[in-house]
């Protein structure tokens, strides 16, 4: 249900908090805005069901009824979007014409085509396909502590990506062009140029929290100490406090003279970062439509869009990056952790912080912080897995939920074990790893008690190495009561790092790649012939 999964709903009666990204949730919803309990998923015995057949005519009238209501929620929460939520933003909406708020988002913006189309091809100029595959850096999230931290609060910048494209004029870049030799020998810092560009070029930060960003085939990096070459968008490199060592080329941004579009999506995201809503609807749409509009002019996968814009993309990253950067400089320290539009801190970091105006001055647009959650004795783990409260908003387990249940996570959060029971989930999918999963029927499931010993469960809660730390068994570390921090790689040290990364996968002409031992395994079990390779 790609149209409910950002969504979120508070139930008045119980005060929590629920994503919309599953039925039952959407369930609740529904029978609360309507007024129906017909609406409410049947609840079924978990003793049985998912694990056996159905054995008697009263658990087969259970699963008739979990069926029939199942396709009465789908049926409501269709009509909700295309009678009720829909026609907020647009006219006589039909739903097999989208397939997420991306697509609402293009036709609502009324985005250009960019890009040719050659049949099914959609031709990228190479400019553009530079900047898309050197000088774009997605959202970042960094644990700068692991262990048992101090108490942290939990600050979150308010609609970051609309505040970035705002504050950057990124929606009207129509093209690129290269710079002259004497545009690029006027350069001494990244903020010589009026407004932006992209420089290629050698370039060094000594900024440990905010170095240069660097990638690997796996991850991104950040980069304090040492040279690093490559094209950068210029607000990155003030990101990054960067120092220009040298310059070999650059592109500056050629911008429509029509204000039309970014005044439209400037006011929506005024009314959107100041929460003025006339009701429930308009702030869903209102949401997902100044959220969804950078993130479809990036579009590249499964293909590109001819109305994707790199160039514009690009620039609502990098002005992301230079906000956190600023953050990052007023935030109460030690830092222990970012993610995205976050930081966590030992004290409470909110309010407005400072304000952005877009290029012509125009627009003013406040950067606001709020606390969204706060725990007393917090673990963290590494990036997006760490423990701050059981609230919603408190806690992130990803990378684990496919080594254990959800509730064992939490009973390992209370009570910390040297060794414990875990339960697993394993699901028949089209692509099975194990031999037991294979034998199951699509769609079903099976739950596999399994012992996990400290061992296994340091390998679970082990930290990344997107940074260097003394100590990486955060699961350890959390039982002695201890935190370590961190430093960043030198640039001699992510070298070593992309050589070892770069061995991981296999590339093909499609454009897959494979882990290396994914492609052995398959050469000796499946292989309708020996092949000696290597």
């Amino acid at each position: 249900m790609p149209f409910y999964k950002p969504l979120s709903w508070k139930d008045p009666t119980t005060g929590e908090v629920l994503g919309l990204g599953r039925l039952e949730n959407v369930g609740r919803f529904l029978s609360n805005y309507y007024g129906d309990p017909s609406l409410q998923k049947v609840k079924m015995d978990p003793t049985w069901f998912g694990r056996r057949k159905p054995e008697d005519d009263g658990e087969w009238a259970l699963i008739d009824e979990r069926v029939r209501v199942d396709a009465r929620i789908t049926s409501r929460a269709a009509e909700f979007l295309e009678s009720g939520l829909l026609p907020r933003f647009m006219s006589k909406p039909k739903l097999n014409r989208y397939y997420s708020w991306g697509t609402i988002t293009r036709e609502y913006f009324r985005f250009l085509q960019r890009y040719a189309r050659m049949g099914r091809e959609v031709v990228i100029p190479q400019y553009h396909k530079m900047i898309h595959d050197i000088a774009e850096f997605a959202g970042r999230n960094e644990a700068f502590s692991i262990g048992a931290t101090p108490p942290l609060f939990y600050s979150d910048v308010r609609s970051l990506y609309p505040v970035s494209v705002v504050a950057s004029d990124a929606l009207r870049i129509v093209d690129v062009e290269p710079m002259t030799r004497e545009e690029l020998n006027a350069i001494t810092r990244p903020s010589d140029f009026d407004p932006y560009c992209w420089l290629y070029g050698a370039f060094e930060s000594k900024d440990d929290l905010w170095g240069l960003p660097a990638r690997t085939s796996q991850r991104n990096y950040y980069l304090s100490d040492g040279t690093v070459v490559g094209l950068y968008h210029s607000l990155d490199l003030e990101a990054s406090r960067a120092k220009i060592h040298e310059l070999y080329w650059g592109l500056k941004p050629v911008f429509s003279d029509d204000r039309t579009l970014h005044e439209k999506y400037a006011n929506l995201a005024l009314q959107r970062i100041e929460g003025r809503y006339a009701d429930l609807l308009e702030k869903y749409g209102l949401k997902e439509l100044v959220n969804d509009a950078l993130g479809k002019l990036g579009q590249y996968h499964p293909q590109p869009s001819a109305s994707s814009n790199f160039p514009a993309y690009s620039t609502g990253l990098a002005m992301s990056h230079k906000i956190m950067s600023r953050v990052f400089e007023l935030a109460p320290k030690p830092i222990h952790y970012c993610d995205t539009d976050s930081v966590f801190v030992g004290s409470r970091f909110d309010g407005q912080i400072f304000t952005l105006n877009d290029n012509a001055g125009e627009f003013s647009i406040p950067v606001i912080l709020e606390t969204k959650a706060q725990g007393e004795h917090p673990f963290v783990f590494r990036s997006k897995h760490y423990f701050l409260s059981e609230d919603p908003e408190g806690y992130a387990v990803h990378g684990v939920l496919n080594s254990m249940e959800i509730s064992d996570w939490f009973r390992i959060m209370k009570t910390l074990p040297e060794a414990t029971e875990v339960t697993r989930q394993v699901r028949g999918q089209i692509r099975a790893r194990s031999k037991k999963a294979e034998e199951l029927q699509f769609g079903r499931w099976y739950y596999e008690r399994q012992e996990a010993k400290l061992d296994r469960l340091n390998e679970i809660f082990d930290a990344d190495d997107k940074r260097h730390r003394e100590r990486y068994d955060s699961y350890n570390l959390v039982r002695e009561g201890r935190w370590v921090g961190s430093r960043a790689w030198t640039s001699k040290e992510f070298y070593e790092l992309k050589m070892r990364d770069e061995d991981f996968a296999v590339s093909l002409p499609s454009g897959k790649e494979y882990p290396n031992n994914f492609i052995d395994e398959w050469l000796r079990k499946y292989s309708k012939s020996p092949q000696h390779v290597g």
